[in-house]
């Protein structure tokens, strides 16, 4: 598994890690958000960039920004 970035929130976990897409041929980025403040109902975001150079944190902002 990725290493931690940081923690968002207490229960809401940001993770990195580079992995090989066979679809795109490529290394990307991946940013996993990991949401457990709801016991009940754990959330799971994976978000990714083909910039391998770009901070986990940087792709999680992208995406906020976006949407």
């Amino acid at each position: 598994m990725g290493s931690i970035v940081r923690e968002l929130e207490p229960n809401l976990f940001l993770y990195d890690v580079v992995v090989w897409s066979l679809s795109l041929k490529r290394k990307i980025r991946l940013a996993f958000l990991l949401d457990s403040r709801n016991p009940e109902c754990i959330g799971r975001v994976l978000l990714f960039s083909n910039d391998i150079h770009l901070d986990a944190s940087d792709i999680f902002n992208f995406y906020k920004a976006r949407f």
